[in-house]
């Protein structure tokens, strides 16, 4: 197994996580230049509709790259993919706004992020089955963990970024051009990488495919006909882990802004703080996902989740500093665990032949509907029920779901041969 090979492959996710952490923790900015209203909740929930709208079109994406994925092989796709989220960034930084250019602003915006979520559509899932098919078999959950390892990695430097700007610059100068100068940056990482990809090798399983002349001619109906359960059975697996990420590294930097009433750069700091401790915690969940299987590693993970969330979204809410990193400390602990255990998971129960449409449809439908619309989803539910810790009887809910789904799945703790 080439290392330079995982290492192009893990890096690919820093483009699609950087972007993520700049659009989530710049949606103030981008409620003011693109969606200006009276009502600042309005507004604000104008910016997480597109955001969402951008995980909408992640299945179709999924559908398009995954036939070429199964079709042409997952190094060619995997380089497709990154251009098609790096160009975007790149114009997003020199897009007008409303007050320039009026209506033709957000639909400047939306545009750009539909073209960004078709592309990451397979993307994530691509570099899950790439690193999966490389890897030995008694190393697999730890090598194909290095998949969110990369994720990570962008969403740190996402958040380092917006931690610089907001630093060195003024508000006004934030809004005038330092949003723009952070997604420069975005796609400065993105044509770095997709020159490092241009040496990507092709995996053993697609080329043993492709030798025995095994390869589907429309993947699609395999995945319609033969896997369709399995599409249920991922979106299942992915409902705590996606609620649970997209919560603690998205929404909560929101939450503890307006509940616990920290400042813009202490909530930021946090979030950078814990991002990186996953660079160490999720390698280290996979290694022990390689030791004690799937199966137990699940039990452990939704037992903690339903445990502590009521807890942690408590701790929240005093507004105490000690406690509220208590609270991230644990969801950052299982969310780690999540990470290394259901990536490794995708591909142990997906036969090969449609492997990439089966994963990245299944996947990406259920990030879509357990992780994109998720801050949304929160931010309703605390309105409606006027409850602040809404979000981790949402958690809880999420965690029992995927509990049901891996005891019918995981039938035994053993780690399957691909």
């Amino acid at each position: 197994m080439k290392k330079k090979s995982i290492i192009a492959s893990s890096l690919g996710n820093i483009v699609e996580w950087y972007d993520f952490a700049l659009f989530i923790y710049l949606s103030p900015v981008f409620a003011n230049l693109f969606f200006p209203s009276k009502n600042p909740h309005a507004a604000m929930i104008a910016v997480y509709g597109i955001f969402a709208l951008g995980f909408i079109c992640r299945p179709i994406g999924g559908i398009i790259l995954g036939h070429f994925g199964d079709r042409y092989g997952r190094s060619k796709t995997l380089r497709v993919t990154l251009l098609f989220i790096t160009a975007p960034t790149l114009l997003i930084s020199i897009l007008p706004t409303y007050a320039q250019v009026g209506i033709w602003a957000p639909v400047g915006l939306i545009f750009l992020r539909l073209i960004q979520g078709i592309s990451i559509g397979g993307e994530y899932s691509g570099i899950v089955i790439y690193l999966a098919e490389l890897a030995p078999k008694k190393h697999r959950a730890f090598i194909t963990s290095f998949a969110a390892t990369g994720a990570n990695i962008g969403l740190l430097l996402g958040i380092g970024c917006i931690s610089l700007v907001t630093h060195f610059l003024s508000n006004t100068q934030l809004n005038q051009f330092g949003w723009r100068l952070a997604f420069i940056i975005g796609s400065l990482f993105g044509f770095i990488v997709l020159y490092l990809r241009n040496h990507f090798l092709e995996t053993p399983d697609f080329i043993a495919l492709k030798k025995d002349n095994m390869i589907a001619k429309i993947p699609l109906f395999i995945t319609l006909k033969k896997d369709y359960h399995l599409i249920l059975k991922i979106i299942g697996l992915i409902s705590l882990g996606g609620s649970l990420f997209y919560i603690t590294f998205s929404y909560l930097n929101t939450y503890l802004i307006q509940y616990a009433h920290m400042t813009f750069k202490a909530a930021n700091n946090l979030q950078m703080f814990f991002v990186a401790s996953m660079l160490l915690l999720v390698p280290l969940a996979g290694l022990l996902c390689d030791k004690i299987g799937r199966k137990h590693m699940y039990f452990i993970i939704c037992a903690s989740l339903l445990i502590t969330a009521v807890p942690c979204f408590e701790f929240f809410r005093t507004g105490h500093i000690a406690l509220i990193i208590l609270g991230i400390s644990l969801l950052t602990l299982i969310s780690s665990m999540e990470q290394a255990t259901t990536l490794v998971t995708f591909v142990e129960i997906v036969p090969l032949k449609a492997r990439y449409t089966t994963i990245s449809l299944a996947s990406n439908i259920g990030y879509t509907v357990f992780g994109g619309i998720t801050p949304l989803i929160v931010t309703l539910l605390i309105q409606i029920s006027h409850n602040k810790i809404a979000p981790a009887f949402y958690l809880m809910v999420t965690a029992i779901v995927t509990l049901s789904v891996v005891l019918v799945v995981l039938k035994k703790n053993y780690i399957k041969q691909l």
